[in-house]
């Protein structure tokens, strides 16, 4: 019997009052906004004491930080955690629940127009790339079969709790309540991981090599 078995959409939590709560966090990140509304407000009805306090006090963090105009500057594209949930976001809608590239931009809020859904679709692709890359890092070696022209996975890799951790500790899959679901994502974005992973890694470069020659550039005198 799989560990998904007998449990809902988001597995089951017969001891976790808020187990169910997480599971929607875990696998959709702040998609649905209107679905999460509806959770927080029941998560508050039921809420205690000090629970409610700690909600309080982030609540009040979070708007002081709105009316300070919330940080400024380039974030990390590597270590930003809204771009890890983003990318599995955009990966389980398309090879879990297999949507569209359309339907997907529809969702996450993006304009789509007969002009402009081939450069959507590409976008989304490079979210997705994002995750395929982190897969890449994260497997071990010894879960990889070599050849010249490409990297497999090892059969019967994935079914190893070992890499199933490992992958949800680097890339946020949630292997412990959705395996199956998780390996059909690793199989669909690992013929392209590795290439993502040196795009990736590209990019950084570059971008490192762009601040420094900006760093060495002369800077006006002020008076």
């Amino acid at each position: 019997m799989s560990e998904s078995s007998g449990t809902s959409a988001f597995g089951a939590h017969e001891h976790d009052e808020h187990g169910h709560f997480r599971d929607l966090c875990t696998i959709y990140g702040d998609f649905h906004r209107a679905v999460f509304l509806e959770q927080i407000l029941h998560f508050v009805s039921f809420a205690r004491k000090d629970e409610l306090a700690a909600i309080r006090e982030a609540v009040q963090a979070r708007a002081a930080q709105l009316r300070a105009g919330g940080k400024r500057g380039r974030p990390s594209a590597h270590d930003d955690e809204a771009l890890r949930r983003l990318a599995l976001r955009v990966a389980w809608q398309r090879r879990v629940d297999r949507m569209t590239w359309r339907q997907i931009a529809k969702a996450e809020g993006m304009r789509v127009t007969p002009d402009n859904i081939k450069q959507v679709a590409l976008t989304l692709q490079r979210r997705e790339d994002r995750l395929a890359a982190e897969i890449s890092h994260a497997v071990p070696p010894e879960f990889v079969v070599h050849h010249t022209d490409r990297d497999e996975l090892k059969p019967g890799a994935l079914e190893q709790k070992r890499l199933q951790q490992i992958l949800r500790l680097s890339t946020g899959l949630p292997f412990h309540i959705h395996p199956d679901e998780c390996k059909k994502i690793v199989l669909a974005l690992w013929p392209r991981a590795a290439e993502a992973a040196f795009r990736e890694l590209d990019q950084r470069l570059a971008y490192g090599q762009k601040r420094k020659k900006r760093a060495r550039l002369p800077q006006p005198h002020r008076r």
